[in-house]
């Protein structure tokens, strides 16, 4: 009988241990955004409705956290986007990567060209600010493998970041790329 005892007592530490390396919760990846370049932000207006074409050129750094000790992550479908007072002027997708646990991976996309049918720009032209939004969905695999188990966790996620931008040309010095802050982007879960 005490050897019977002794075999449920180690089954059942083993089974609380499974559970608890198994019942680890994912918690999702933090994105900042630590640099920002805005070399060109030039309104032009182009008729009589208050519609203007505008010229860009931004360049910035995402930084993705992934601070997860037991998973690793995999980012598939990425989308990013810029937008200027609720408009988007720019967007693309980036190539989908990889991610170790507890690691941190640098996304450098750099938006240039003009649109035109932006509503209001002409008004702010000549600020040395900007406020711009960068939109980044993210389509997330959290990936948790043992010798004898894999397991798989999907999410959406969009992140939002606000940024205030100083804009950077001609006359001004290239110190004031170094007045931009460092900015955490908020985040919440695509259904």
């Amino acid at each position: 009988m005490g050897c019977l005892l002794k075999l449920f007592s180690v089954m059942l530490a083993c089974g609380v241990m499974v559970f608890f390396f198994l019942d680890q919760d994912t918690t999702l990846v933090t994105t900042s955004v630590t640099q920002a370049l805005l070399t060109q932000f030039n309104f032009n207006n182009t008729n009589n409705n208050n519609a203007s074409t505008l010229a860009y050129e931004l360049a910035f750094r995402i930084d993705l956290r992934n601070p997860n000790r037991w998973y690793r992550v995999y980012y598939d479908n990425i989308q990013i986007a810029a937008s200027y007072k609720n408009q988007t002027f720019a967007s693309m997708n980036w190539k989908s990567f990889g991610q170790a646990r507890k690691n941190t991976t640098y996304l450098t996309p750099s938006f240039k060209g003009q649109i035109s049918g932006i509503l209001g720009g002409v008004d702010d032209a000549g600020a040395s600010y900007y406020d711009i939004v960068i939109k980044l969905n993210l389509q997330n695999d959290y990936l948790r493998l043992y010798h004898w188990i894999n397991m798989k966790t999907q999410t959406k996620t969009a992140h939002t970041c606000e940024l205030k931008v100083p804009l950077v040309g001609d006359g001004q010095s290239a110190g004031a790329a170094d007045s931009f802050n460092t900015i955490q982007c908020g985040c919440e879960y695509i259904f």
